[in-house]
This record gives structure tokens, sequence and C-alpha cells, in this order.
């Protein structure tokens, strides 16, 4: 996912695997971000997740200097996104997308 190769529909139409770049939910282009951060399909999933990354910011020790913005860098490389994050910041972030992923049951 960090480097764009993936059977997302955006992944695959530049690779010519796909007919469009159109997610299924019809609303944008299946990228990453989409699939991640956006799609209606995966509400319920990612509400978790989301849950999940605000109870790890919640108890981190820098909150408070600063914001949590959740992005797809954050979500894929989150010890290199942010200096905010410990490495069991980091290991929690990674299981939480990990979920994600796997309660969503899509082959990437």
């Amino acid at each position: 996912m960090l480097l764009h190769d993936t059977l997302l529909n955006d992944d695959g139409y530049r690779s010519g695997i796909s007919e469009t770049k159109m997610c299924s939910c019809g609303e944008d282009n299946e990228t990453v971000e989409h699939f991640l951060l956006k799609c209606p399909n995966y509400s319920t999933a990612r509400r978790d997740m989301l849950d999940t990354l605000n109870d790890i910011w919640i108890n981190s020790k820098q909150r408070k200097k600063w914001k949590l913005h959740i992005t797809e860098s954050l979500l894929l490389a989150p010890y290199s996104d942010s200096v905010c994050f410990t490495r069991t910041d980091n290991s929690r972030i990674k299981e939480a997308l990990f979920q994600f992923l796997t309660s969503v049951d899509r082959h990437l």
C-alpha cells in the first residue's frame, strides 16, 4: 500500500488490470487514501480503527504539543510520519490498521 501497488482500482487501472479507477461506492477513485479514510463501504470498520487511534492519541504524552491528523502516511508508516508517537504507539497504530484490513476482507 505504501508503494501504491495494490489491487485497488486506481492502481489496477494504471497497470491495466482494472477497467476503471472508480471505487464501487461511486464517490471517488479507489485510491489507498479513499479506501483507508473515506470510502463509505468500510465506515464501520474505519470507525473502530479511528476509535483506537483516538485512544492512542489520548494516552500519548505528546498530545498537548501536537494535533492528531489522521492521514494515509500515519496509518502506513506511523513512526516516520511524526515524532509524537512512541514505538509502542507505532505498534498499536499498525495493529489498528491490520484489524481494519482484516475486517474489510479485501484482497489488496
